[in-house]
């Protein structure tokens, strides 16, 4: 894990510290989401990362209190990010990426839990955070 990525993690725990569960299915998702995206792009998947995300999605996430609570929206929102995604593969030029999934979901995350009061409040810092994963990311490519 990098720095970034561990600095990202501590920003959406402290951000979600009323609702740590919204904060695992979060955390959760973006992890899955990078793997899925290492794998479509023909880059270099960890095995144990691999391993891991598989058992959350089939494991934990059924059974995580705040995807249970709000699995409606949540579903529905990572099902138009994905859309969004496979759109960008067509059009790069939009510059849609994984990691909007993380963004949005995050988004909609403090939605549930405190209105548009909660995403003017905390939006930004997290739309910061992943900005700074995409950099990362792109750095690497």
């Amino acid at each position: 894990m990098t720095e970034t990525q561990a600095e990202f993690r501590r920003l959406l725990r402290a951000t979600f510290a009323d609702v740590p569960a919204a904060a695992d299915m979060i955390l959760g998702y973006c992890s899955a989401t990078e793997t899925w995206d290492n794998i479509v792009d023909g880059d270099e998947v960890d095995k144990g990362d691999a391993d891991a995300n598989f058992r959350w999605l089939w494991q934990e996430l059924p059974v995580n209190p705040f995807f249970l609570q709000y699995r409606e929206s949540i579903i529905a929102q990572t099902s138009l990010a994905i859309d969004a995604w496979d759109f960008s593969d067509k059009a790069p030029e939009a510059r849609i990426k994984a990691f909007d999934i993380c963004t949005e979901l995050s988004a909609l995350c403090l939605y549930l839990i405190g209105g548009p009061a909660r995403v003017r409040r905390d939006s930004p810092k997290i739309r910061e955070g992943v900005l700074a994963l995409l950099r990362e990311n792109d750095k690497k490519d």
